[in-house]
């Protein structure tokens, strides 16, 4: 996570996210949570792919999302 956050950074131009700092830090908060409580649990609901396919749909579209304000 934190190897993608330095290149984007360092790639700004090539991919042009609004708030891409602001977008990062959410994202790999949010990830970093998720996988934690994931980790945590005796007895996991999902399984350790669902949970990954998961996370990656929820930052993709995230980062590809168009600011709106």
């Amino acid at each position: 996570m934190e190897m993608g956050r330095i290149y984007l950074l360092k790639h700004l131009h090539d991919y042009p996210i609004p708030d891409l700092q602001v977008r990062l830090f959410v994202a790999y908060n949010s990830v970093l949570f998720t996988l934690v409580r994931f980790i945590s649990q005796e007895r996991a609901l999902l399984t350790e792919d669902e949970v990954v396919e998961g996370l990656t749909a929820m930052v993709t579209s995230y980062l590809k999302e168009q600011k709106t304000t």
